[in-house]
């Protein structure tokens, strides 16, 4: 049903283009996790998205486009935002609660949290580092209300998924 959806409001949204530029190659949406329910009824959707752009015969795809449709889970006021998208309205993660799930991913990740709750090891989430590390290059660690604002959301975020984020893990 959502790929039917998704795929609906896409297709709908290229052919009202004057000109058409992009056509919808192909979409496909899988659970995640991708095997059995989450323990913790934490299930999401991955979108993965496939358009071809008509200025560009030659090619078969752009890049696929991955959106992730999360479990529900508590938000802050500020953890949404809206956004305008060539005259398309959208809903998104705001950049604090961004912040703060990356923050949240990360420690998760870690070897002394994952033995802390017996959980299997798995290497430490570097892509969330380098995401963190993106979003200070625009917001300085010196812009204290912006941060202020994504402690708000990591720590919702970590009471969303049951993590202690407040006690210290490293001996």
């Amino acid at each position: 049903m959502v790929q039917i959806t998704v795929g609906c409001a896409l297709g709908n949204y290229f052919e009202n283009q004057d000109p058409v530029r992009y056509t919808l190659s192909s979409i496909n949406v899988r659970n995640k996790p991708p095997r059995e329910p989450h323990r913790h009824g934490w299930d999401g959707l991955v979108a993965e998205i496939r358009v071809t752009d008509s200025r560009f015969h030659g090619t078969r795809s752009l890049p696929k486009l991955e959106l992730d449709i999360a479990a529900p889970e508590t938000l802050g006021k500020n953890a949404i935002c809206n956004l305008t998208l060539d005259e398309a309205k959208i809903q998104a993660y705001s950049l604090h609660r961004i912040a703060g799930e990356k923050l949240r991913a990360f420690l998760t990740s870690l070897p002394t949290y994952r033995n802390k709750i017996n959980s299997q090891n798995r290497p430490a989430r570097a892509k969330d580092l380098f995401d963190l590390t993106r979003i200070l290059e625009h917001k300085p660690i010196t812009m204290q209300e912006f941060w202020r604002e994504a402690e708000k959301e990591f720590i919702m975020a970590c009471e969303s998924r049951f993590v202690d984020c407040r006690t210290k893990y490293i001996s």
